[in-house]
């Protein structure tokens, strides 16, 4: 038997069977690669949605228990979100030991976070400087709490909104870091 002619079990892939495989393979990776960021985001996501809940929850109680919310940023949305701004390239942010403002709503956290957050509150009459959603002025107490997230680490922030009148969170998408 020559060195061109080889048995049927000798045999090997040949080029084309060989970029089929390539093909298949990279689709796979990029099916892959995009559940994964789904996952991602939908863990970024879930952590503004539970964290906002929570502060509703805290909110309720410290009005049950002082007659008014707790003003965290003051009366509108002027401050830094705490613990700081997100970061960009969607690491998480670690949750230090929060201002006093926080500590008197009795809010904390065990870890890092992946959103800034902000909390204003204020009484009846009193402007909700910067609310989007609602009207300037309100006539009972009020609160309201934002949580700005990067998604997908491209710099453009979307602002969760909660606010006291509903249980639902907005989405109020944002060009930047406000």
């Amino acid at each position: 038997m020559s060195a061109n002619q080889r048995s049927r079990g000798e045999q090997g892939f040949t080029l084309v069977e060989m970029m089929i495989v390539v093909v298949i393979l990279g689709i796979l990776a990029a099916i892959a690669i995009m559940s994964f960021r789904k996952y991602v985001q939908f863990s970024k996501t879930s952590e503004v949605y539970t964290m906002l809940g929570d502060i509703r929850a805290k909110q309720e109680g410290y009005r049950a228990e002082f007659g008014q919310y707790c003003a965290v940023h003051g009366d509108n949305l002027v401050g830094t979100p705490f613990p700081g701004p997100p970061d960009p390239k969607g690491s998480k942010t670690p949750w230090a030991a929060p201002p006093i403002a926080w500590q008197q709503l009795g809010f904390s956290v065990h870890g890092p976070v992946y959103a800034g957050y902000r909390v204003a509150a204020g009484l009846p009459g009193q402007a909700c400087g910067g609310c989007p959603a609602e009207p300037a002025i309100w006539a009972d107490h009020w609160w309201a709490a934002w949580g700005l997230l990067d998604l997908d680490g491209d710099g453009t922030f979307g602002t969760y909104e909660a606010l006291h009148l509903t249980t639902d969170i907005a989405v109020i998408p944002s060009t930047g870091y406000e």
